[in-house]
């Protein structure tokens, strides 16, 4: 009887340390000193439910763990695997979204960062670079069923550049093999496509230990600019060599324009204009192939029956900021209403574009007018977007203070 309630005893003292919050360890390892703990369990304050299982370090998440979301009607649901520092996932990790794979690569301050994998219901949709959670650089989009649509340049998660549409010419190392379609999607969308037309498509299939040789290897395409075709302006270098400086245009594998403007010491810098399928996609200021200080960015169109007149929609002007966390923007102007006299009447656009009907925003470069400010850049349009983005903050941050 005595063994009974001791038992009693243990089991209703172990629900209240759990429903009242307090963390319960398990397999712990306890340094009188340090209090460090190589191995425990986690638990949610209000629910119980596991929160994380893995190593730790005093308490804190670090090494190797699993992290569990909470479900209610299932419970802990996993939703990370992999590395862990100081409570957040930092390295190589696999992240879930509804028990299916969403995420496979490089993290950093509990963010996708550096080389990795997004995935949709477990299919391929993104290969290529993060940053702080966001498609930031070069990569590799899919179409709906994992099959490769196009290699693109991404700034904040938008296409401004097409590099190819031929995977064959892909830059980005794919850690994929070839493989067909799974039934649930062939019979997701059959009665949209086919089934006939599903069944004879190649899909791409992810090789988990090829990415973590890509990740391992330190991916990088600092040298991706070498690899395009370009025409502009050259000069000497100090080690003799002739190098990109001044104005110049880029071409993707395919052929099409995709960057025109300033170059300095054979990097992209200064004031430039991007292109997505030949549209106007972007136009302000960069710093190598990241979108840095002010600009205004475009949405391009397919022509087609949703869109039988419009190419162009202008999206935000905003300036981009970079800190140690990453790259941070801040929008000057929204709204369409507000942007199109912002591209009539400012000088970010009204200097190289032109706006044309009234009831389709259509954008095009001027190339001499691009020149000309490429050339003035540091002596004058540097100066003036710096003043114009000041100006700006200086006043949001008024109106906060007086809102306060």
């Amino acid at each position: 009887m005595k063994e009974l309630t001791k038992k009693y005893i243990c089991i209703i003292t172990m629900l209240f340390i759990i429903c009242s919050g307090v963390t319960v360890y398990a397999n712990e390892q306890i340094d009188a000193q340090n209090v460090e703990l190589t191995h425990g369990k986690l638990y949610y304050e209000q629910c119980g439910t596991l929160r994380y299982e893995g190593q730790l370090l005093n308490g804190i998440p670090h090494g190797y763990g699993k992290l569990y979301s909470r479900c209610s009607l299932k419970g802990a649901v996993l939703s990370y695997e992999g590395e862990v520092k100081n409570g957040k996932r930092e390295g190589y990790g696999i992240g879930y979204s509804l028990e299916k794979l969403s995420y496979m690569g490089s993290w950093k301050n509990n963010r996708k960062h550096g080389f990795g994998v997004d995935c949709s219901e477990g299919i391929l949709s993104y290969i290529g670079e993060f940053e702080n959670g966001r498609h930031e650089g070069l990569g590799v989009m899919y179409e709906i069923w994992g099959v490769f649509s196009k290699e693109v340049i991404k700034h904040s998660g938008r296409v401004t550049m097409v590099i190819t549409r031929d995977k064959d010419k892909a830059i980005t190392p794919l850690p994929t093999k070839p493989g067909a379609l799974k039934p649930e999607i062939i019979e997701k969308y059959k009665h949209r496509f086919g089934q006939e037309y599903l069944e004879n498509k190649i899909v791409d299939v992810l090789i988990e230990e090829e990415l973590k040789n890509v990740i391992s290897s330190g991916h990088s395409n600092s040298n991706l600019l070498d690899k395009l075709k370009y025409i502009g302006d050259l000069k000497n270098s100090a080690d003799g060599t002739r190098v990109k400086d001044g104005y110049g245009e880029v071409y993707n594998l395919d052929g099409d324009l995709i960057y025109a403007g300033g170059f300095r010491e054979g990097k992209i810098d200064g004031l430039g204009a991007t292109f997505s399928d030949n549209k106007l996609s972007y136009i302000g200021e960069f710093k190598g192939w990241h979108r840095e200080g002010l600009g205004i960015a475009f949405n391009t169109y397919p022509k087609g029956e949703r869109y039988p007149k419009v190419t162009h929609s202008c999206t935000a002007e905003f300036y981009v900021e970079k800190t140690e966390e990453g790259r941070r923007t801040h929008y000057v102007t929204r709204g369409s209403k507000e942007l199109i006299e912002v591209v009539k009447n400012y000088p970010v656009n009204k200097e190289f574009t032109k706006y044309y009907h009234e009831s389709a925003a259509n954008y095009t470069l001027d190339k001499k007018q691009l020149k000309d400010m490429v050339e003035d850049y540091y002596s004058k349009w540097k100066d003036e977007f710096k003043k114009y983005v000041e100006e700006y903050l200086e006043e949001k941050s008024k109106q906060v203070r007086t809102t306060a």
